[in-house]
């Protein structure tokens, strides 16, 4: 039988992370291909159960890229505020498989008066996780099953990283898909989008996984905002390097990128 030690082992990512607001990552799926999930419960502004999704990639002198997305529709609640519509994107580095440290970016499409948001924007700020002790938890809701599907297809307008996204997305907001650089390469999509936005802008946060150039894997969050009336996306791009924890400065970049919608199936009906 597999001892709780030899899977946090083979997989660093499971386990309970609080952050320094007290907020906690369960992370209870890490698979072989380094995709994780599991879930959020926020102390900040928001209280409930929220759905993670995201990647952690190969080490690099006992480091790791990460990259996560959150959706900020409660599993465990029905209680609707301002706050469903929005989700994140958090990228960063796992350091020796003990502490982990992200930048955030809070994708908020409409003001909030309860965490005193007025307008639009991504909303960024470092956090620090600390892995806590104890049994790997179990993720306490499940993430609804939903059938139906909307697809949406963008292509870069830009001279940016991007060449390409195309993903569909469930009645949550569950999103899948292929991402294509400008070098041609194709990764997994995984993320989270507003299924019902309230207004013009509809909040995308999405994760992938790459190996660069050097051979190291990078960590790719992807949050902002696709402009239905316009129908162009305008991102940022977070992109994690597994760097030495005294270099944690270099550990994030951030790029913008901007894409025209070419397709939209059933997507971005403003409610």
């Amino acid at each position: 039988m597999t001892s709780n030690a030899q899977q946090m082992q083979h997989a660093p990512g499971l386990g309970t992370w609080r952050n320094q607001y007290g907020s906690l990552l369960e992370i209870a799926q890490h698979e072989a291909d380094g995709r994780v999930s599991g879930t959020y419960r926020s102390e900040t502004g928001a209280t409930g159960t929220y759905p993670a999704s995201g990647w952690i990639g190969e080490a690099h002198d006992g480091n790791r890229p990460f990259a996560l997305a959150v959706q900020w529709r409660p599993l465990d609640s029905d209680v609707i505020d301002p706050g469903w519509h929005w989700v994140s994107v958090m990228a960063g580095v796992l350091y020796a498989g003990t502490h982990l440290q992200v930048l955030h970016g809070l994708v908020a499409s409409g003001p909030f008066d309860a965490v005193e948001l007025g307008e639009p924007g991504v909303y960024s700020e470092t956090l620090t996780f600390d892995r806590m002790t104890g049994p790997v938890p179990a993720v306490r809701a499940a993430v609804p099953q939903v059938s139906s599907r909307s697809a949406v297809g963008m292509r870069g307008v830009q001279n940016g990283w991007i060449e390409s996204m195309d993903y569909t997305y469930n009645e949550f907001g569950t999103v899948s898909g292929t991402l294509t650089t400008r070098d041609g390469a194709q990764l997994v999509l995984l993320g989270f989008t507003d299924p019902s936005p309230d207004r013009e802008l509809q909040s995308v946060a999405l994760t992938a996984l790459e190996r660069a150039p050097d051979g190291r894997m990078r960590a790719i969050g992807v949050g902002g905002f696709f402009d239905c009336h316009a129908r162009q996306a305008t991102l940022e791009r977070f992109t994690a390097r597994a760097v030495a924890h005294g270099n944690r400065y270099a550990g994030v970049s951030v790029a913008r990128e901007t894409l025209a919608v070419e397709f939209v199936e059933r997507a971005c009906s403003v409610t």
